[in-house]
């Protein structure tokens, strides 16, 4: 999840400097599209009618919204699925309202006045499929909006907790005091278990070190960033105080993504058969209360370096 704004909190729909950021990643990471919208056209496509969204579901954990006339029968058993594994891993969450619309014109003019502010407005499968190119059979295998939802649950949940962040305009990944790599773990173990399984079995890329891995930026908002640095300043070399929509794609340069996607998947499964089910629950009231959690978690499992560290993890996979 990608986060410009503290007040602004879900993944495609972020405000810096009055740009409009829209982003869709896959699965893995491999390559992250992204339109750029500047003031007037923003301002352009918000003159339409407002949508009002329909209620499609809700219990006491979940608000799902849709269009009207559309079958959201699929995303409603996705995310109710992602939201027990969430709680069961990292404790209770907040309720989530969740807006699933079927085009990005959908999204822009999604009438939010009824809707809290724990809010994940998203593209439905059916929106995925007809306006990002997604094809069916992927839509089919990933659950990209349970990864997405499980990133707003630990962001509402330690907040909850009092875990707040007040950005300074800069752009962030997740909850600007919560690390990238468990920001990123929480939305990969809400996914389908043929995917953990498929990250799990594959071959192991490069090995990242932990002195690395639990500080680094999740390499592909890194990559973002850069393309959005630089098409910025295209424009300003242009002078173009108009309206421009661009198309990004970052490139998975040395796979650096994937690796570090399935590293989060595999030291979720480590510290999980080393630590015990109970741990994320530890980790995140260690995070709340903004201990040094690099040396807890070498306490907890009798070490004393980060070096230590990378060799206890590459003998569990057999890594050389």
């Amino acid at each position: 999840m990608i986060n410009f704004k503290s007040s602004v909190r879900f993944s495609q729909q972020c405000f810096i400097s009055g740009v409009l950021l829209f982003s869709t990643c896959n699965a893995f990471a491999l390559s992250d599209e992204i339109t750029l919208v500047k003031e007037k056209l923003i301002q352009k496509l918000s003159q339409g009618k407002k949508v009002r969204p329909i209620l499609y579901f809700e219990n006491n954990k979940l608000r799902l919204f849709g269009e009207k006339n559309t079958d959201l029968l699929r995303e409603k058993s996705e995310l109710l699925t992602a939201i027990d594994i969430f709680d069961d891993k990292f404790g209770p969450s907040t309720k989530l309202d969740v807006a699933l619309m079927n085009s990005q014109m959908g999204l822009f003019q999604l009438d939010k006045s009824e809707l809290s502010d724990r809010l994940l407005p998203f593209l439905s499968y059916q929106g995925l499929v007809n306006n990002q190119g997604m094809e069916a059979n992927k839509a089919d295998k990933y659950n990209v909006i349970a990864h997405e939802a499980c990133h707003m649950l630990l962001i509402n949940q330690v907040e909850e907790k009092g875990l707040n962040y007040k950005s300074n305009g800069e752009m962030s990944y997740g909850h600007g005091l919560l690390p990238d790599w468990y920001d990123e773990m929480a939305a990969v173990i809400c996914e389908n278990q043929a995917l953990n399984d498929m990250r799990l079995t594959s071959a192991i890329q490069d090995f990242i070190p932990f002195d690395k891995f639990f500080i680094m930026e999740n390499p592909a908002f890194t990559m973002i960033k850069e393309k959005i640095k630089k098409m910025m300043q295209l424009q300003s070399k242009n002078n173009n105080n108009g309206s421009f929509v661009a198309a990004i794609e970052v490139d998975d340069d040395g796979q650096l993504p994937v690796r570090f996607y399935q590293q989060v998947a595999l030291f979720h499964h480590f510290l999980s058969e080393k630590l015990g089910a109970e741990i994320f629950k530890r980790l995140t009231r260690k995070f709340v209360q903004k201990s040094d959690v690099s040396t807890w978690l070498l306490e907890e499992l009798s070490l004393e370096t980060l070096a230590e560290l990378d060799v206890m993890f590459k003998q569990f996979y057999q890594i050389k």
